[in-house]
């Protein structure tokens, strides 16, 4: 969790890219636009929904894309077990980007902050509870709690450990 140009997705990246040989993750991203698209105008995708569809898959050999609209009240629990259900196994992780006043205070959900000063790091602080796993950060800030974004063993650790404490529960 983190506000915009914090560091989020370059963080994401070195995890996944760290764990992902070992685990089954799932990456979901939250876009603050109501409306967004990601087929393009004009491609038969697109001319389904806008002619009515009220879900599109957009599938080939090894890809799958799903378009369709949800009302306000989107349960992020429930939508993963939705694409658990899809690719037919359980995800080992599920990494968040966004959502942080939805999901900020659920106390089911480690969260690791990132910022790129103190003031950004303790807004974020200020809005969330529950388990922090990690603070991290690319600039020089003078706590020693906050991580730097390169020290990414300590954080691959934190996360394996948490893995391995909800494996034991």
């Amino acid at each position: 969790m983190g506000r915009r140009k914090s560091g989020k997705t370059k963080l994401i990246e070195r995890i996944m890219g760290r764990l992902s040989d070992k685990y089954k993750i799932l990456a979901i991203k939250h876009v603050s636009k109501d409306e967004f698209e990601i087929d393009i105008e004009g491609k038969d995708s697109w001319r389904m929904k806008h002619s009515g569809a009220d879900t599109v898959a957009i599938v080939s050999k090894s890809k799958l894309a799903i378009i369709m609209d949800h009302d306000k009240r989107f349960d992020i629990y429930r939508f993963v077990e939705l694409l658990e259900a899809i690719k037919g196994e359980e995800f080992d992780i599920v990494i968040i980007e966004g959502f942080s006043r939805v999901l900020g205070r659920d106390e089911n959900i480690y969260k690791i902050i990132v910022g790129r000063d103190l003031g950004s790091i303790d807004e974020v602080r200020s809005i969330i509870s529950g388990p922090i796993m990690a603070i991290v950060s690319d600039a020089d800030v003078e706590e020693s709690k906050v991580l730097k974004m390169d020290n990414i063993e300590t954080i691959i650790e934190a996360i394996e450990d948490m893995l391995a404490r909800m494996k034991r529960e």
